[in-house]
């Protein structure tokens, strides 16, 4: 039995995307026969298989560029000590945090342990498009240099979407047989779409996850704003993580006397989230234009198709354009405020196309089941790095 282990800045118990990914990933290894010790935050839940659990210190997620840095980087002191102690045949670590996967593709390296590294987002890319480093600040190209010595220790690289794949793969081609393409996706589908709810209490949209620098929360507002103008009912469910951007989202809905189309709570698990969604005529993905977004497969959107809910997002992108292609929802530019409202009130009143949708919406999950996508993972790394 060949012994793994995990390291990951967030807890496979835990709602968040990263969370969910990383329980898939962990539960294919172990149907796999593989040993598997978890290096992470937080704890495990009790019908775990996990055969032992390191609790590392609490997610850095606040703070400047360096104060963040620095805490990851002493959060993960101890980490040499517990890889020698546990001497793996396999390292996997889920980055961001960048700094975290830095310090143990150097342990790896130090130690000559296989490694596979899973890239969630692009670091230092994403410093730069979310504004908190610019690309030509001496720590940006520092950064870049710590990018390409991961990738050179690494003997898989997987990535959550082609875009992200190909991007990788021109600005690096020397390493571009280690770049694989795992998307997240559904954790469950549908037998059927659930159908149209009817307009008794308006049209209801949902949208759940993070709030964030990427995501476009004044389109949320603007096309509430649209229907309310025309005195037109909607309500827009918000199911979304707490902080910062939350808080000003709720000062904005206040100032511009919103409140009757918004009910907003906290992030739900998968159980609940799909009787949420069973009220809901529509998903909503509203993400900023920027490269990021340009190359993301945000992971509600595998959340609303699974359960026959059709959707729709911003902006344009590859993506977009394949749910869009499907049949399963549409995709426009963020200042087409019009056009998203209109596409909403079509799809609604119209039966017809309405059910149409819902059945393409769960065809189009059904492509991206999150176990098959993580068991096909696991057979690549036997094959590529066991054999």
């Amino acid at each position: 039995m060949k012994r793994l282990l995990i390291a990951s800045d967030y807890a496979p118990s835990e709602l968040k995307a990263a969370s969910v990914r990383l329980r898939y990933i962990i539960s294919a290894f172990i149907e796999s026969h593989f040993q598997v010790t978890l290096i992470s935050p937080g704890s495990l839940e009790p019908e775990s298989q996990i055969s032992k659990h390191i609790t590392l210190g609490s997610s850095v997620k606040r703070g400047g560029i360096f104060q963040r840095i620095f805490l990851e980087l002493k959060k993960v002191v101890k980490l040499p000590y517990y890889i020698q102690k546990l001497n793996p045949d396999l390292i996997f670590i889920s980055s961001p945090p960048f700094s975290f996967a830095a310090i143990i593709s150097l342990i790896a390296k130090k130690n000559n342990i296989p490694l596979l590294v899973d890239i969630r987002d692009v670091y230092p890319l994403a410093l730069a498009e979310s504004g908190i480093l610019k690309e030509s600040h001496p720590l940006f190209k520092i950064l870049k240099k710590v990018e390409r010595f991961i990738y050179n220790q690494a003997e898989i690289i997987s990535v959550v979407t082609r875009e992200m794949k190909e991007d990788l793969k021109s600005e690096y081609p020397e390493f571009e047989a280690k770049f694989y393409f795992l998307p997240n996706g559904a954790e469950s589908i549908a037998n059927a779409p659930i159908g149209n709810k009817g307009l008794d209490h308006g049209i209801r949209l949902f949208m759940h996850g993070t709030l964030g620098r990427f995501q476009d929360s004044m389109l949320l507002l603007n096309v509430a704003e649209w229907f309310k103008s025309r005195e037109k009912k909607v309500l827009i469910q918000l199911n979304i993580s707490d902080g910062k951007e939350k808080l000003n989202l709720i000062e904005e809905i206040q100032e511009r006397r919103l409140e009757d189309c918004f009910n907003i709570e906290g992030l739900l698990p998968m159980s609940e989230l799909n009787s949420k969604l069973s009220t809901c005529h529509l998903g909503l993905s509203f993400r900023n234009r920027d490269r990021l977004s340009m190359m993301a497969y945000p992971v509600k959107i595998f959340d609303y198709c699974s359960a026959g809910i059709p959707v729709i997002i911003t902006p344009v992108s590859p993506f977009g354009s394949e749910v869009h292609q499907t049949g399963a929802g549409y995709v426009f530019d963020n200042d087409e405020v019009e056009s998203i409202c209109n596409a909403i009130e079509n799809t609604v009143l119209n039966k017809s196309v309405y059910n149409k949708m819902a059945e393409a919406a769960i065809h189009f999950a059904s492509r991206y089941y999150r176990p098959v996508l993580a068991q096909k993972y696991v057979e690549m790394v036997h094959s590529k790095v066991l054999a």
